[in-house]
């Protein structure tokens, strides 16, 4: 069979087989060993090697352990304290709730590397707060889906990560290339966001509306205000992150560790974060 008429027909056998709602790893090794039995029987005594020849490779590690530099910090009050922090300086820009979750996501995207976890651990605080002081549900739920995107853009991405095990590029070049687009995303988020509280949501966008009459406040808005004092009283709260990103981008530009043991790294700055100042230790384990 021609390679091209091949190749189709492996991808619609995918696709059809993904849309079924079936798992992506499933979907796809499913796919894989099913034309390999059809075209190619003698070959499938060569899987495990191939399997097992992928996996194989030491950057990989880098992946669970980033994951497990962020588990500590999202089970903590750190990332409580950094949204806090966040929010008390900005709170008087358009948006500020907003803006304060764009730049939480993109300093715990700088963490772990990793979409899910950085939605997961600001939107569990980020929704809730922002729902308090009078935030549209799916402005709320919005916001956090796209400040989840950073993780992907951001050092040290996981996709980098996947990409240059994939292509045999430098993981560490990779990085590189993401810090100033990463930085670049955040602030263009932050300006969008100003910019829709401003003169969409605010008075002015009102007004833009053939002069429609001023939208009531919604149920649960807080007006809020804050002292010098209280805004340096959190700003102590950002130094972990500071210092957990430093280390880790540190050891790995400086040349003393490889991708993977940069995120060793960071893993054990983060348990020893939460330990030391949050003073939280394991007190038992569940198995399910």
């Amino acid at each position: 069979m021609d390679e091209r008429v091949l190749s189709v027909l492996m991808f619609v056998s995918a696709l059809l087989i993904l849309l079924s709602g079936i798992p992506i790893w499933a979907g796809l090794a499913l796919v894989s060993v099913v034309y390999v039995l059809i075209f190619a029987p003698h070959l499938l005594g060569m899987l495990p090697h191939v399997f097992y020849g992928s996996m194989d490779s030491f950057a990989l590690l880098a992946i669970p352990l980033f994951i497990l530099l962020s588990a500590p910090i999202a089970a903590s009050r750190a990332s409580r304290d950094l949204y806090e922090a966040l929010h008390r300086w900005l709170y008087r820009l358009p948006g500020g709730l907003g803006i304060s979750t764009m730049l939480a996501s993109g300093v715990f995207a700088a963490l772990c590397g990793s979409s899910p976890a950085t939605a997961a651990a600001i939107g569990g605080i980020g929704i809730p707060e922002m729902r308090r002081r009078g935030y549209p549900g799916s402005l709320a739920c919005g916001l956090i889906a796209h400040a989840g995107t950073f993780g992907i853009l951001i050092p040290p991405s996981i996709t980098m990560i996947l990409y240059g095990v994939a292509t045999e590029t430098s993981i560490g070049k990779c990085f590189i290339a993401g810090i100033i687009p990463g930085l670049l995303e955040i602030l263009l988020s932050c300006v969008w966001v100003a910019f829709y509280f401003r003169f969409i949501l605010g008075p002015r966008g009102r007004r833009r509306r053939r002069q429609a009459p001023p939208a009531p406040e919604p149920a649960g808005a807080v007006e809020e205000h804050y002292t010098l004092r209280q805004k340096m009283e959190y700003l102590p709260r950002v130094l972990p992150f500071v210092f957990i990103i430093v280390g880790i981008m540190g050891s790995l530009y400086g040349g003393w560790a490889t991708p993977s043991e940069a995120a060793g790294v960071g893993a054990v700055l983060s348990f020893a974060v939460v330990i030391v100042l949050y003073r939280m230790w394991v007190t038992s384990v569940k198995v399910v």
